[in-house]
């Protein structure tokens, strides 16, 4: 599905974007397991790596993350994503869509082991319960650890995407061929059908670099594809960008800025609104799952964009609204309103104290 351009650019913004992600502790403590086991998750890959992989195959439907261990303190811990295709569902399907009723039956079904093939055509056996699993959609539809793909409503988009470009491709070529053709006169023997030797005689000249050719009759020569942008094939590709883009939550405003070009602000703010919108959900989700996994308390880490600088363009919004209300506040207040009913009707988290009349004793 990558080697579709238009697929692949949605999939490569998303991913580019969510791994600038920062997962910290809320109080900041460095020499946590998870945060130092997620700084170097694998042998093979960083941490920006690792989370581009993440939203990579959550694009396709689900991720699959198998740790070595349920054991962070392990100093061998790894931690892979699985691709997802290499996971053979087909043999356990009828028993993932089962509805679970007790502990039991769902501690039976996360022992349960699915095979998992490599390239070379060997397998491995990988219990259920020894795998993190995220989706992008719902895994509620016929297999509770396989999510739905966002895929499935686009193929007729992407077929649409490739023909377009395949039709750009041919006609491209066809651009560069020629249709050459004299006057018909039936009294002269010139017409008569021309022989694969004056065909060539003909191409030879054509291409030479003489500007001047004698000629016993008038040659017609036109093009193949005489108006490339009659064709709007690139408009057609843009359209089903837009189209992909907007089913994996990218704004319009964000493809228009990568195709058309925009203010540095405006870009900034349709990053920014994209995070919130998309890649936040999909963050705490990856959070979450982890502290699950490994135990952790998920109230004392922290998993934010903030730290970049297309986020700033909110904070100087945020640092805006909050000085106009300032000011309100002030004005009201000085011309007589309760400085606490303010607060509340601006949404300002403040309470003021009320100062007393009383006079101090002698």
């Amino acid at each position: 599905m990558i080697t579709n351009p238009a697929l692949a650019k949605v999939v490569n913004l998303n991913c580019d974007v969510f791994s600038l992600v920062e997962i910290k502790r809320k109080d900041d403590q460095e020499d946590d397991e998870l945060i130092k086991l997620l700084k170097n998750p694998n042998y093979f890959q960083s941490q920006r790596q690792f989370l581009w992989t993440y939203r990579f195959w959550t694009m396709f439907g689900s991720a699959y993350l198998k740790p070595s261990s349920k054991r962070i303190e392990n100093d061998l811990q790894q931690l892979y994503w699985l691709e997802a295709y290499k996971l053979d569902f087909k043999k356990l399907e009828n028993d993932f869509d089962k509805l679970v009723l007790s502990k039991k039956g769902h501690k039976s079904i996360l022992e349960t082991s699915i095979n998992y093939k490599y390239s070379d055509g060997s397998k491995i056996p990988i219990r259920m319960d020894e795998m993190v699993t995220f989706h992008d959609l719902t895994n509620g539809l016929g297999n509770w650890f396989k999510g739905s793909s966002r895929i499935d409503s686009l193929w007729k988009v992407l077929g649409n995407a490739e023909n377009s470009l395949d039709s750009k491709s041919v006609n491209l070529n066809f651009s560069k061929k020629f249709l050459v053709s004299g006057s018909y006169d039936p009294s002269k023997d010139l017409n008569t059908p021309m022989q694969n030797v004056e065909k060539e005689d003909i191409r030879k000249k054509l291409k030479s670099s003489e500007s001047v050719y004698p000629v016993k009759a008038q040659i017609d020569i036109k093009r193949f594809v005489e108006d490339f942008s009659k064709l709007k094939l690139d408009e057609s590709y843009v359209s089903d960008l837009l189209i992909i883009a907007d089913m994996y939550g990218v704004p319009k405003e964000l493809i228009s800025v990568l195709i058309d070009g925009a203010t540095y602000e405006n870009q900034e703010k349709a990053i920014g609104r994209h995070i919130g919108y998309s890649e936040t959900p999909k963050a705490k989700d990856l959070l979450e799952g982890l502290c699950t996994y490994f135990d952790k308390d998920p109230t004392d880490y922290e998993i934010t964009f903030a730290n970049n600088s297309f986020m700033q363009v909110f904070e100087k919004d945020k640092a805006t609204v909050n000085m106009t209300n300032a000011k309100t506040l002030e004005t009201l207040v000085n011309n007589g309103a309760d400085a606490n009913e303010v607060a509340e009707m601006l949404g300002l988290d403040l309470t003021f104290k009320k100062p007393t009349n009383e006079q101090p004793s002698e």
